[in-house]
């Protein structure tokens, strides 16, 4: 099995993510985070900063991660 195919179809169950088909051979999918997953980032970036202060050695998100969240649309 794909393991990654179903971490994939687990995240598009909960409604984290969409999948559209943008190639029918081989058959490839897109995937955009839903408002319900981006809303998850500021969540994220707190665990990421918990880790890099307690344990300073672990991994280092990229900037561009760390960046203000925008709220999703229709939101303040």
């Amino acid at each position: 099995t794909n393991i990654l195919a179903n971490r994939l179809d687990r995240i598009v169950a909960s409604g984290l993510a969409t999948r559209e088909a943008y190639q029918d051979r081989p058959k490839r999918y897109e995937y955009r985070l839903t408002d319900k997953g981006r809303d998850l980032k500021p969540l994220l970036q707190d665990m990421a900063r918990w880790a890099n202060k307690y344990y300073p050695d672990t991994f280092k998100p990229p900037e561009a991660f760390m960046k203000p969240h925008r709220p999703a649309r229709g939101k303040t």
